[in-house]
């Protein structure tokens, strides 16, 4: 049984979740968070792929889409596996919201959230990284996420290295 984890570490893992999925379809995240603002503890914020595909792949972005959203979740479930939902409402809400646009019901609901569960798998080491670097710095970019990740260092703005 994991013991109950700090909201920061808790919100510093779920928004990583959402930043390294999202940057893994390819999208542009902009900035990640752990400041609460707008009754939020923190945020990622990414540009959704339906702004820059052809409309005969959104149906495919919007999938990708849920994966992110349930890519936070998946993210504190690596750290606390009995609370892991606690704190998703704007995501599950979300989620239900591009459901219904594409009309999916509950088992293919349930299959886009074990491919996310498996993609945080894969993606778990850099989700420890990105989480520490913002519980270190509280907010950070998509850009400065991306120089972490491919030199190991933190970009030379943040003072040091990781």
């Amino acid at each position: 049984m994991k013991k109950r984890i700090a909201k920061k570490v808790r919100t510093a893992y779920h928004e990583a979740g959402h930043a390294l999925t999202a940057l893994h379809f390819g999208f542009i995240v902009g900035t990640v968070s752990i400041v609460p603002d707008e009754g939020r503890l923190g945020h990622a914020s990414n540009e959704g792929p339906w702004a820059w595909k052809e409309p005969e792949d959104w149906e495919r972005a919007m999938r990708e889409e849920i994966i992110v959203l349930y890519a936070g979740e998946a993210a504190v479930a690596l750290i606390n596996e009995e609370n892991a939902e606690e704190g998703t409402g704007s995501d599950q809400e979300q989620i239900d919201e591009y459901a219904h646009i594409l009309v999916l019901d509950d088992a293919e609901l349930g299959k886009l959230k074990a491919e996310s569960y498996a993609l945080v798998q894969q993606l778990r080491q850099q989700i420890k990284i990105v989480a520490e670097m913002l519980l270190e710095h509280k907010r950070v970019t998509g850009d400065d996420i991306e120089v972490l990740l491919d030199t190991g260092n933190l970009p030379f703005w943040y003072g040091g290295e990781a």
